[in-house]
């Protein structure tokens, strides 16, 4: 049996009695907590042979610098034979094997937060004492303490920039009060940067260091602060230097049809850096003028009608460039612009319908009206023109009205839509568009009346008056009863005759 004093552990040999409820004896000057027979004696023999051991689980905490603790748990084995024990603390365990009168180490390492009151649970070593049949378990004590120093968080990026930025947080409970921020790169070769700075009273800072000149590839990069003969580190990661991608010029100018001595607008705002930002503009308007230029926005005029081919190139803040060129035709005057029209592209109608197409224009023009490419109308010497299609026919049409002069040409398209027309009142009647009999009066409105003038005229007239006369119908059940058993059904049978 066992017993734990401030010195040691008391082992009591060749105790062979069954143990009973807890009773305190005093062996010599030392009181023991023991089981011993129910007459509460303890044989002569057993108080010969109380041994003194050891504790066999201990604990210890070793500071190993400003943030980091080291846990270091020693089991022994104060026995002749080996033990197979279990060390656990917290949520973490072990199992070893600990040799006869040996012990083993395991430890670990830990971070706690500077000035926070921080726990070490107690380590619990248990075996099975296969000698005396009992499993045994022995604890160490827990261990409480204050961690002061100095800690410095920050997390490095993952590119490599023309600078790289790390934003600190510190905790600084020794009062040191400057030092010295270094970033070390290692890849095929190994760059340093450092920047000195004061952190008393600081919580929070940001450190750039740069500019940062190194080849592309791949970086271990390592932040520390230093001071005194003391190294703190503060992140590590892998880093890569990308390959630097170039701008990518492009411009747009107005008017679009610039004339000789007209000021031309070239706008290369929406030129782009991926990696950086534009720095320069050049332009070459090829007239026998450059500009370099930090702005986007530039004005130009030509005093000679011609083809010019103008260049822009752009710099970024790497140094690399990208151009980008435009045809600009200049002329005598300008050509004609349709500066209205009406209806908005694209168009809807249904079949048979009614649509009118309308252009404004900014000079005296002749009008040529197409349909999918063929010419269906023409205006000549006019500043506004309109087209009407009297009956529209379902498809998919591409409406144009191309205006020309002697200053050039100008264009306007529609896509124009037109879907079959729906029988409103034989709608109404049925409460749906999809029932058989309506298809038949399709199909006699389409076979038989829409190919001649009569027929055109005829369902025009019904497009034009049935809408109001559906929506009585739908709104009263009786009344669509009536249409439909008294006029729909009879004409559907007359004009079924037709259409099979």
């Amino acid at each position: 049996m066992f017993c734990e004093k401030d010195h040691g552990i008391y082992l009591v040999k060749h105790v062979s009695r069954l143990f009973k409820p807890m009773y305190e004896t005093v062996l010599s000057d030392l009181s023991i907590k023991t089981q011993v027979a129910g007459n509460g004696e303890i044989a002569t023999e057993q108080l010969e042979n109380l041994t003194v051991i050891s504790h066999p689980i201990k604990t210890t905490l070793v500071q190993l610098d400003m943030t980091t603790y080291e846990v270091i748990i020693t089991a022994e084995n104060p026995f002749s034979y080996p033990i197979n024990a279990k060390i656990s603390q917290g949520i973490s365990s072990w199992n070893i094997s600990i040799p006869p009168y040996e012990r083993e180490t395991l430890n670990y390492t830990i971070h706690p937060e500077l000035g926070v009151e921080t726990t070490i649970p107690p380590t619990y070593m248990e075996y099975f004492d296969f000698q005396h049949n009992v499993t045994v378990t022995f604890a160490s004590e827990a261990i409480h303490f204050t961690p002061i120093g100095i800690g410095i968080k920050g997390d490095l990026p993952y590119e490599i920039d023309d600078c790289v930025e790390v934003n600190l947080s510190i905790t600084n409970l020794v009062n040191i009060t400057s030092g010295t921020f270094n970033l070390t790169l290692i890849g095929n070769e190994t760059f340093g940067y450092n920047v000195a700075a004061s952190i008393e009273n600081v919580s929070t800072c940001t450190v750039k260091f740069g500019p940062i000149d190194v080849p592309e590839g791949d970086y271990i990069g390592i932040a520390t602060f230093v001071w005194d003969d003391e190294e703190l580190t503060i992140d590590s990661r892998n880093m890569i230097k990308a390959e630097k991608q170039p701008p990518i010029a492009n411009f747009t100018y107005l008017p679009l049809h610039p004339v000789v001595n007209l000021t031309v607008t070239f706008n290369a705002s929406n030129s782009t850096d991926p990696d950086g930002f534009i720095t320069n503009y050049t332009w070459v308007f090829r007239d026998g003028n450059s500009t370099n230029t930090t702005e986007a926005i530039i004005n130009h005029s030509y005093s000679l009608a011609g083809d010019y081919l103008v260049n822009l190139t752009v710099t970024d803040n790497d140094g690399a460039t990208n151009s980008s060129l435009q045809l600009i035709i200049v002329t005598l005057k300008a050509p004609p612009e349709i500066t209205d029209y009406a209806p908005e592209s694209a168009v809807n109608d249904s079949q048979g319908a009614t649509r009118t197409f309308n252009i404004t224009i900014n000079q005296m023009v002749n009008v040529s009206w197409q349909i999918n490419g063929t010419e269906v109308q023409t205006n000549a010497s006019v500043k506004e023109a309109s087209y009407t299609n009297l009956s529209a026919v379902i498809g998919t049409w591409n409406v144009s009205a191309v205006v020309n002069n002697a200053n050039g040409t100008d264009m306007q398209t529609w896509e124009w839509t037109v879907e079959p027309s729906p029988c409103f009142i034989a709608t109404a009647a049925y409460g749906t568009a999809l029932h058989g009999d309506i298809d038949v009066l399709r199909d006699f409105r389409d076979e038989y009346l829409m190919p001649n003038p009569a027929g055109r005229a005829f369902v025009k007239i019904y497009y034009n008056t049935s809408p109001p006369l559906a929506d009585v119908i739908r709104e009263n059940e009786g009344l669509q009863t009536a249409v439909r058993e008294g006029l729909i059904k009879p004409l559907v049978h007359i004009t079924g005759m037709f259409v099979g």
